[in-house]
């Protein structure tokens, strides 16, 4: 006796064109794949007055939402400052609270910072401006929406202190240029 099944034609190449791999589901990314980025440009210039308080550089909040709470998120930021005189320090925040992991280890009076820039001149530093950039590997801890902020100081309140700018941002076609300053975040899967 001659048992014979049918069953309908299955053709494994079409079937391999209808996979979508541009939608891997997050869960199955392989640890160290980047999930997102999001950046935000800051193109205007910014002054601290008062920088013996450092304060929120407003229009460099930099927003995302994790896809995953175990996600680790790599935050750098590339910003051009300018001083009047010695000091420029950064300090990255997270929803509004001071992200202190973020910063060097407190020794005596010395203020702790995610970024300093220190020049004492020996020539006039109000015409200097100095790229820096810093970054800072933090966990998500959450899938709810996260800002980060990064916060300007400086030595004196006599002193202002500047992104996108000199202290003397002279208007002349061959010098103080308009640069741009990013932050940017990278979700990383663990």
């Amino acid at each position: 006796m001659t048992v014979r099944a049918n069953k309908p034609e299955f053709n494994f190449r079409e079937k391999l064109k209808s996979l979508d791999y541009a939608h891997v589901p997050y869960e199955k990314m392989p640890p160290g794949s980047v999930i997102q980025v999001v950046q935000t440009e800051f193109r205007n210039r910014y002054t601290n007055s008062t920088p013996l308080t450092a304060a929120k550089v407003t229009g460099l909040s930099t927003t995302i939402s994790p896809k995953l709470a175990s996600s680790k998120l790599l935050i750098r930021c590339d910003v051009l400052v300018g001083q009047h005189y010695y000091q420029v320090l950064g300090r990255l925040y997270r929803n509004d609270v001071r992200v202190t992991a973020a910063e060097g280890t407190q020794e005596g009076n010395r203020p702790q910072s995610w970024f300093n820039v220190v020049f004492y001149p020996e020539a006039d530093v109000k015409y200097d401006m100095n790229q820096v950039s810093a970054s800072y590997m933090d966990t998500a801890d959450t899938t709810s929406t996260l800002t980060y902020d990064l916060y300007l100081g400086g030595y004196s309140n006599s002193y202002p202190v500047y992104i996108n700018r000199s202290h003397q941002h002279q208007n002349t076609s061959v010098y103080n240029a308009t640069p741009i300053s990013t932050m940017t975040i990278m979700e990383i899967k663990q």
